[in-house]
């Protein structure tokens, strides 16, 4: 009797479910070919948004109408699909995050 092989049950690749380049590929929306840190342009825009969270979030009374936060969401498409694809999701999300159509709730990057 021969059986399907279903792989081993806890090698290194099962563990910890899906990997970040699976959900973005199931997505439909690639990867940026290079890490985050490699490019400059992006690791500044990253540091610019940390800098908005720690200096003018908490003083500006506007709420984000989405989950996560607009800053927390342009972070993650900076850093999974790098600064021009990450700055084209960014204002597309801040195009939509405005008070003339509420369209809140979750939001993923």
């Amino acid at each position: 009797m021969i059986t399907e092989f279903k792989g081993i049950p806890y090698s290194a690749l099962s563990l910890g479910g899906q990997s970040e380049y699976v959900q973005a590929a199931s997505s439909g929306r690639r990867q940026a070919r290079v890490p985050w840190w490699l490019n400059p342009a992006t690791v500044i825009a990253v540091g610019l948004i940390l800098a908005y969270r720690v200096v003018l979030s908490g003083r500006v009374n506007r709420t984000c109408i989405y989950t996560p936060s607009c800053s927390h969401y342009a972070e993650t498409c900076l850093k999974r699909y790098g600064f021009l694809r990450g700055c084209y999701y960014t204002v597309g999300r801040l195009r939509r995050c405005n008070g003339v159509r509420f369209r809140g709730g979750p939001d993923p990057a």
